[in-house]
């Protein structure tokens, strides 16, 4: 018996073949959906990676993370921004009390 080369050329035997078919072509389909969410994601993950990396170098106390760094690195960079942030809140209160002895609070 020869293989057909192509499905064009695969003869429906029955109802059974043709559901086959069919079920073959949806699988086919919901492969080719998880694989653009795959590359979807990968792509929103690169550009995310970036972005913490950008976020850390602009703290402006030295901090880096690389783009390649591992995810345990890279969630520590919203601990750093709070540092970062807790000391210059302190620093313009201590700013404003020097400049306003008055307004001490």
């Amino acid at each position: 018996m020869n293989t057909p080369t192509n499905i064009e050329t695969v003869p429906i035997q029955s109802d059974s073949d043709g559901m086959k078919l069919a079920n073959l072509f949806a699988e086919n389909d919901l492969v080719s959906g998880l694989l653009k969410e795959i590359e979807e994601l990968s792509e929103e993950n690169s550009r995310l990676r970036v972005a913490l990396s950008r976020v850390a170098s602009n703290l402006g106390n030295g901090s880096v993370a690389a783009v390649e760094a591992s995810i345990e690195f890279l969630e520590e960079i919203p601990r750093e921004v709070k540092l970062v942030c807790d000391r210059l809140r302190q620093q313009a209160l201590t700013n404003r009390n020097d400049i306003h002895p008055v307004c001490k609070t």
